[in-house]
């Protein structure tokens, strides 16, 4: 190039390596590093079984995730008794208090009282305090007769 001063300049393409040719041949240990750096992060973002389950719940749904939990493996191991022994229990309880002379009496006018007071049959009575053997709508049915006699008392 020239100027009407009379200076004139040389101008050359000069060509130079990129930055990641540099790097590779001068800074192998920092491509490494920094590949090693990116799988761990991978790995560590990516590492998880299950659903994201939110903090402030996870206190919250452990107790009943755990009832849940016992009642299905009871169920599946055919032990309906100690699923359904509390609310007899607590049946028998209110009964206690509800009606006069439930204590003295034996198990067969136990269940005499309770079927006159709830106004429900003797032998529906009989059968949901004394039977062990479910399919499941029959337990879900004992349930819901359960707790309707454990309202009614």
């Amino acid at each position: 190039l020239s100027s009407t001063d009379g200076t004139f300049a040389f101008l050359r393409s000069t060509n130079r390596e990129s930055i990641w040719s540099l790097i590779s041949t001068n800074a192998i240990e920092l491509m490494i590093a920094l590949l090693v750096f990116i799988l761990l992060w991978l790995w560590h973002m990516g590492h998880r079984f299950g659903r994201i389950v939110p903090l402030y719940s996870a206190q919250q749904r452990a107790l009943s995730e755990h009832f849940s939990a016992t009642a299905s493996y009871l169920w599946h191991r055919k032990a309906t008794e100690h699923l359904l022994q509390p609310l007899r229990q607590q049946v028998f309880r209110r009964a206690r208090i509800a009606i006069p002379g439930f204590s003295r009496a034996d198990e067969h006018q136990r269940l005499a009282l309770i079927a006159e007071h709830c106004l429900i049959d003797r032998k529906t009575v009989n059968e949901i305090m004394l039977a062990d053997n479910f399919n499941d709508s029959g337990f879900v049915r004992t349930v819901k007769l359960l707790k309707q006699i454990e309202q009614s008392l």
